[in-house]
Order: structure tokens, then C-alpha cells, then sequence
């Protein structure tokens, strides 16, 4: 459980705190060997399987895009007759998870909704509870006023993201053959991997924190994910740094907003290898107002280095009193439709900047579009 679950690293610190074990770094190649070495008591087992349940239930959301050549031909044209096969092709026989209900909506000709849920065998809880349901969505919507097909994509543990990946690469060939789309252009994800260094990522996470949303108000960052780029110099003068890079939230940004630290300099820089941000955002929307504490960027960028997509979830939510009988799931799907609107639009603005790779990357990670709004 400790090596192959979603257990942060900060999970594993808040154990060994709780057993008066503390920690230079909390890195999992230091943690994880520390807790191997002494046996769990029934209550720590509980709290590691608790927060491993809070990170796995939680959805995580994700966009990507197609661009459209079928003109005025309706989605539910090319899919209709192909999308039920398409599932049933999902879960193989020696899977680690089994496909265990879907249901596909027609919203209209132009917007379908798939949505389901897998069960997988989960050999952390006991065993009348081995078997544990996970659930997953995708949309697929052609826009109304550019040559864009849109596929939101949410997901909970990670065998759910295998799945509508799967699934989006039926659906993108389905279209390929219909020649709707492109034979030569792959489905748009943001990768961490075509922008042009650290710095680029830097400012490109940085500009979710500057964009003016219609229901979302920044306040300021609660952490970051970051590491260093060992192949680049580190400033004398902000040598004070890169000891406690690991300790980031505890040291330079405690109490402290984003811009009245030197993070902002050094990310400029191109130094450090940022991941994840979380930031805390005001919303308000008709029926709901409260905080938020919102998570997004490439997770475990620094650690695996890959071609890891932009995703984005709610990490705290925190209704005022007078919505406090409101779902705050629902809640939380629109923070997330509206943290997101715009991505793909400023990804573009990155690309005509000359800031991300714009050379072919092959299907896998082809990513090139031109916007009717480029420029």
C-alpha cells in the first residue's frame, strides 16, 4: 500500500510525526523504508487507508480536444452505432479491474455523456470488502461556434484514466474513419513535456492564478510541488533556498502570498521544476459561495519525468453557512468547469509565443491546432 497507492508524501511524514519520528526530507525514498522497518498498529493502518480513500474518491477532471473537419455532420452520427462496442472492449481479461456498469446519454446531436463504473480488487481492506466500485465520465461535445470537439474527462483512481483514455482512442479513430477528423492529427492533451523549460511551465501554472474568471476570486498559493533543475546554476543569492526546497510550504511560503517571496524570480529563472500548485480561490455561484483550495498542473512531474497531462482537482471545499444543504459535489464540478474554461485557449497563446515545441511529437502526444482565434 505504501509504494503503489495514491499516499502522498505528506501522508507518509503525518505517520511517522504521529509515532515521533521526524524527518529531514520527506521524499518516499526516505519515508516509505522508515515505516517498512516498525509494524503498523490497527489505528495507523486505519488512517493510511482512510487517506488513501479521501485521494482516490476524489475526481479529478481533464480536457482535450479534436479538431473537427466533418463540417456540419452531428456527433451522434458518427458515434451512435459504435460507442456501447467501444466499452465492452475496455476491461481485458487479465485486467485489474473489471467493468462493472455504464449508461450513455444523448444530451443532443452534438453532446454525449458516458459514465460508468469499474470494481477492482482492493487487497488493503479486509476481506469483506476487497472488492471496492470506482466511478469515471466522459463528455464528448462538438462546439457550436469553432471546428472543436471537446472530451471532459473525469476520473477518480487511476485505473479509470486508463480507461477513458482507452476509450477516447476508439472514439478519435471511429472519427478518423469517418473523416471527421484528420488522419494525420491525434487528440489535444496539454503535456508537461511541450513547453519550452521550467519556466515556461512556471508561467504557464502562474497564469491560472491571473486569469479573470466569471465566478472565481485567487487569494493566494497554498503550496507547491517543485524540485531543481540540476542542469542550470542556482544564484548565489538565493542559495538560502535551495536546501529547503522540499520544505517549500513550511519555509517560504508560510503565511506568506506568492508574490512577496523569491519563488516568483526563480521560477522565472527556469530552475525549478514545478508540478502541482494548489491555490486557494473565493467562489460564487447562483445558489453557492464559499472557499476552495484548488490543485492543478502535471502530478509527480519532478519524480517522473513524462509525458504527464494538466489535470485538475478540488483538494478542500468549504461552503458558507447559508449553502451549507447544498451538494458540494456538484459544487465541485463546477469549480472545475470553470478553473479549466480556459486552458487549451491559453496553451495556444503559449504556442504562437514560441513557448511550446511546436515540432510533430507523433500521434501519442500530436498536439497541434489551428485555433479560428489564434493570434
Amino acid at each position: 500500500m505504501l509504494t503503489a497507492s495514491n499516499l502522498s508524501e505528506y501522508d507518509l511524514k503525518f505517520l511517522l510525526q504521529k509515532r515521533g519520528v521526524f524527518v529531514k526530507s520527506q521524499q518516499r525514498n526516505n519515508t516509505v523504508p522508515q515505516i517498512a522497518s516498525f509494524l503498523l498498529s490497527p489505528k495507523e493502518f486505519e488512517i493510511l487507508k482512510n487517506r488513501q480513500h479521501q485521494k482516490e474518491s476524489n475526481i479529478k477532471r481533464s480536457t482535450s480536444q479534436s479538431e473537427w473537419c466533418g463540417g456540419d455532420i452531428k456527433l451522434d452520427y458518427v458515434l451512435t452505432n459504435h460507442i456501447e462496442s467501444f466499452i465492452k472492449q475496455l476491461a481485458e481479461e487479465n485486467s485489474t479491474y473489471s467493468l462493472h456498469k455504464y449508461n450513455i446519454t444523448y444530451d443532443s446531436s452534438n453532446r454525449i455523456v458516458i459514465e460508468g463504473e469499474i470494481e477492482r480488487n482492493d487487497w488493503t481492506k479486509d476481506v469483506f470488502s476487497i472488492t471496492t466500485a470506482h466511478p469515471w465520465k466522459l463528455i464528448i461535445e462538438k462546439s457550436a461556434t469553432n471546428n472543436v470537439v471537446e472530451y471532459i474527462a473525469e476520473t477518480t483512481v487511476p485505473e479509470t484514466k486508463t480507461l477513458i483514455n482507452k476509450l477516447q482512442l476508439q472514439i478519435h479513430r471511429q472519427f478518423q474513419s469517418a473523416r471527421v477528423v484528420e488522419n494525420n492529427k491525434d487528440i489535444q492533451r496539454i503535456i508537461a513535456t511541450h513547453f519550452k523549460g521550467s519556466g515556461s511551465i512556471f508561467e504557464y501554472l502562474l497564469s491560472f492564478t491571473q486569469q479573470q474568471y466569471s465566478s472565481l476570486n485567487f487569494q493566494r498559493i497554498i503550496d507547491i510541488e517543485t524540485g531543481i533543475d540540476n542542469r542550470q546554476s542556482f544564484p548565489e543569492n538565493f542559495k538560502w533556498l535551495k536546501g529547503n526546497i522540499s520544505e517549500l510550504k513550511l519555509t517560504a511560503l508560510q503565511g506568506k502570498k506568492l508574490e512577496e517571496t523569491d519563488i516568483i524570480d526563480i521560477g522565472k529563472l527556469g530552475i525549478l521544476v514545478f508540478g502541482e500548485i494548489d491555490a486557494e480561490f473565493k467562489f460564487v455561484f447562483p445558489g453557492a459561495s464559499g472557499r476552495c483550495i484548488i490543485q492543478y498542473g502535471f502530478p509527480k512531474f519532478y519524480e517522473k519525468k513524462g509525458g504527464i497531462e494538466f489535470e485538475t482537482k478540488i483538494q478542500r471545499i468549504d461552503l458558507n453557512n447559508d449553502c451549507s444543504h447544498v451538494s458540494k459535489e456538484g459544487v465541485k464540478r463546477q469549480l472545475l468547469a470553470e478553473f479549466q474554461k480556459d486552458k487549451h485557449r491559453v496553451f495556444e497563446k503559449f504556442r504562437i509565443a514560441g513557448k511550446i515545441d511546436s515540432d510533430p511529437k507523433g500521434l501519442e502526444s500530436q498536439y497541434l491546432l489551428q485555433y479560428p482565434w489564434a493570434g
